[in-house]
């Protein structure tokens, strides 16, 4: 099925009601990423494993910690962004999606496609912002009579 197949719905304003899988996929990947970021804070060595980077590439773990407050920071603007609409929410989502794409590059920069499973996760994530996105901008909301 091609996108453009796909019907448009529309709602008589921009907020997701309570019964749309779409505020719940949100919410979800809010806490998902509000939970690794609080891994990458409190146990940086496991996080660095994670996120597909030997903690030997640096002395320090505070690259770690700083992928988990930007995770923790990305978790809690989506949460807030659920809330207030569904066009802020899919304009967080897709520029969220660039991340991902760093990340991957981040990694394969660093570790090579040694680490080919961290690669997929970081790529899978990138497309799952990208999708919940472009899921969200297709819905528009009806004009008041």
């Amino acid at each position: 099925m091609r996108m453009q197949d796909i019907p448009i719905e529309t709602y008589d304003d921009d907020r997701l009601p309570w019964g749309d899988v779409r505020l719940w996929l949100a919410l979800a990947l809010a806490v998902i990423f509000v939970l690794l970021g609080l891994l990458f804070v409190l146990a940086p060595d496991a996080g660095a494993a994670l996120f597909g980077l030997s903690a030997q590439i640096s002395e320090t773990l505070s690259y770690v910690v700083a992928l988990g407050i930007r995770d923790i920071v990305l978790g809690g603007l989506i949460g807030a962004m659920a809330f207030q609409g569904r066009r802020p929410l899919a304009v967080l989502l897709a520029v969220s999606a660039i991340i991902p794409l760093f990340d991957v590059l981040l990694v394969a920069s660093v570790e090579g496609f040694s680490s080919i499973l961290n690669l997929l996760v970081h790529a899978f994530a990138g497309g799952v912002l990208a999708t919940l996105s472009i899921m969200l901008f297709r819905t528009k909301p009806r004009r008041a009579l």
